[in-house]
C-alpha cells in the first residue's frame, strides 16, 4: 500500500463526480514513493483501479459513498500496490475525518457516549476500539514521557490545527509506525516486517 498525499483541510470540500464517487483531491506523489516490497523509488505504472466503500459524516448526517482507488505496479519487482488517499484508514470502512469527529466529541465531552454513538450510528465498542487505537498512536507519535503529559483532548486539538496533515503528520507517522494513523488491522505488524 502507498499513501497518496492530500491536504487534510480539503477533505470537507472535496468534489464529487457524476457517479457519486470521490475524485482524487490531493497531490499525487506515487512516482516519488518507494516500493514497499523492493524499496526502489519511482518506477510506477498504472495497473488497475477498484471502488471501495467509505462512511463519512457530512452536512449533519452519516454519508455512504464510494472511492475509486488506483493500483500501481512497481516496474522493478512487479508487485502491485493500492494508492490510498490519506483520508482513508486502511482496512476500515470509516473515513479518517469521521473517526476523528467521533473521538473529538468524546474527548471534548460534548455529548455522552450513548448520544455520540446514536448520532454517528456506531456501537460503543467500536468507539472504544477507535479510542484505544488513538491512544496507542498518540503514544507512538509523542513518546512515553510527552504522551503522559498530553491529554487525548490536547493532542486532538493539535492534530486538527495541523496545516498540512499529509506532510506534517500523516506521512511522518506512516514512516515512524509502518502503518497509517488509527489503522487497527492485525496484519499491520506483518506489513512492518516487509518494509
Amino acid at each position: 500500500m502507498i499513501r497518496e498525499k492530500s491536504v487534510f483541510c480539503k477533505l470537507i470540500t472535496e468534489k464529487r463526480n457524476q457517479t457519486g464517487s470521490r475524485e482524487g483531491g490531493g497531490q499525487r506523489r506515487s512516482g516519488k514513493e518507494s516500493c514497499p516490497t523492493c524499496g526502489r523509488r519511482g518506477s510506477w505504472r498504472a495497473h488497475a483501479s477498484y471502488e471501495r466503500n467509505i462512511i463519512e459524516y457530512e452536512s449533519g448526517k452519516v454519508e455512504y459513498s464510494k472511492v475509486r482507488v488506483e493500483r500501481k505496479r512497481c516496474e522493478s519487482c512487479g508487485h502491485t500496490h493500492a494508492v490510498l488517499p490519506d483520508y482513508i484508514v486502511p482496512y476500515s470502512t470509516y473515513g479518517l475525518l469521521f473517526m476523528l469527529r467521533v473521538l473529538g466529541e468524546y474527548y471534548l465531552r460534548a455529548r455522552t457516549v450513548e448520544v455520540i454513538c446514536r448520532k454517528y450510528n456506531i456501537t460503543p465498542s467500536m468507539m472504544y476500539q477507535w479510542k484505544a487505537a488513538y491512544e496507542r498512536d498518540k503514544g507512538i507519535w509523542l513518546g512515553v514521557v510527552e504522551d503522559l503529559e498530553n491529554s487525548g483532548q490536547r493532542f486532538m486539538q493539535w492534530l486538527m490545527e495541523v496545516d498540512n496533515y499529509s506532510e506534517e503528520f500523516g506521512g511522518p507517522f506512516y514512516k515512524k509506525a509502518a502503518r497509517s494513523f488509527l489503522q487497527r488491522h492485525r496484519d499491520a505488524a506483518r506489513n512492518r516486517r516487509a518494509v
